[in-house]
């Protein structure tokens, strides 16, 4: 009987069980004591909705919203201790290595955690990492730029979710003939691509790798902000965003993450491939954070061993996967 007063109610998080885990909280930081997240969660504990054997027990809403409190509440916690990390590095002479790959990608690590987190694209390079990929589905829209001729993660995105697919690449001789010939149901191709401003565009040589002369090469007149192409394609909302544009995507996420007016109705997912090729860990800060003040969690972090097996190098780029609150 007493396992049946204590079985799992809702989503799982019980009144007994969230309130030991905000007790074990204040336990060790007696310092959120008195927030104001703290006294709103210990008001939806104090909530007495009678459930089945006489307990007390949260709605499916009231626990989800409860589990995401709680998330939250954790997440601002660590992520103080990451940024701290982050500035020491930035003023510590001593720790100049720590701008270069791999050290670098030590600074930016993963503090979300999601109820599920799919590898979405098979093995190797190409894929994406979705979390709570459940709740993504129709009507909904994806953007993928970067495409060249190995669209995984185009496929199984489209085979899970069943979503609009609207995949963009600039690359000059590439044949995007070849993707509509494939048939993909719900999906199109464009010769567009993103950049941080309208027009033309040089991209410059990977320093890593002196024989990438495929590089540095001028990519134009189609570049457009994803303000202006999205305008252009007739859409509003777009609510999956995936790039991968070879060390492109610096410009482009602080065009739309300066003003967080700028982000797109109903975009949730930003899946990046980021290249350390030309940025500095200043703007690595700088745009990892205008993305958390908008809203958005870091909940992934993949290196791309392929890079370095191209380079010889320690990796220079890495897949980041955010997702944004609602």
């Amino acid at each position: 009987m007493e396992l049946e007063r204590n079985a799992k109610l809702g989503l799982g998080i019980t009144q007994r069980k969230l309130e030991a885990k905000l007790m074990a909280l204040l336990a060790t930081k007696p310092e959120l004591k008195n927030t104001k997240l703290l006294q709103e969660l210990q008001g939806v504990i104090r909530q007495d909705k009678r459930g089945f054997f006489g307990e007390p027990r949260f709605s499916q809403a009231m626990a989800s919203n409860a589990k995401q409190e709680v998330r939250e509440l954790l997440y601002q916690q660590l992520s103080k201790n990451m940024k701290k990390e982050q500035k020491k590095a930035l003023k510590t002479e001593a720790m100049h290595r720590i701008r270069s790959p791999p050290y670098i990608w030590d600074l930016f690590e993963p503090l979300w955690s999601c109820d599920t987190d799919y590898r979405v694209g098979g093995a190797g390079d190409g894929a994406k990492w979705v979390c709570d990929i459940h709740t993504l589905s129709p009507p909904c829209r994806v953007y993928s730029f970067g495409l060249s001729d190995f669209i995984p993660f185009e496929k199984d995105i489209l085979n899970l979710t069943h979503c609009e697919l609207f995949g963009f690449d600039p690359t000059p001789g590439l044949d995007l003939d070849w993707h509509r010939q494939l048939h993909l149901p719900g999906a199109s191709f464009y010769p567009y691509g993103l950049s941080g401003r309208d027009g033309e565009i040089s991209r410059r040589k990977d320093p890593y790798d002196m024989e990438m002369d495929w590089l540095e090469t001028t990519l134009g007149p189609n570049m457009f902000t994803l303000r202006t192409l999205m305008r252009k394609m007739g859409h509003r909302a777009v609510d999956v965003l995936k790039m991968d544009i070879e060390g492109g995507e610096w410009s482009v996420l602080n065009n739309i993450f300066t003003d967080c007016a700028n982000i797109p109705e109903g975009l949730r997912w930003l899946l990046v491939e980021v290249h350390l090729w030309h940025t500095e860990l200043e703007e690595v800060i700088s745009v990892f954070s205008k993305i958390e003040a908008c809203g958005f969690r870091l909940y992934h972090k993949e290196p791309n061993l392929y890079s370095s097996e191209v380079t010889y190098s320690a990796p220079c780029c890495v897949e980041y996967a955010w997702i944004r609150m609602a």
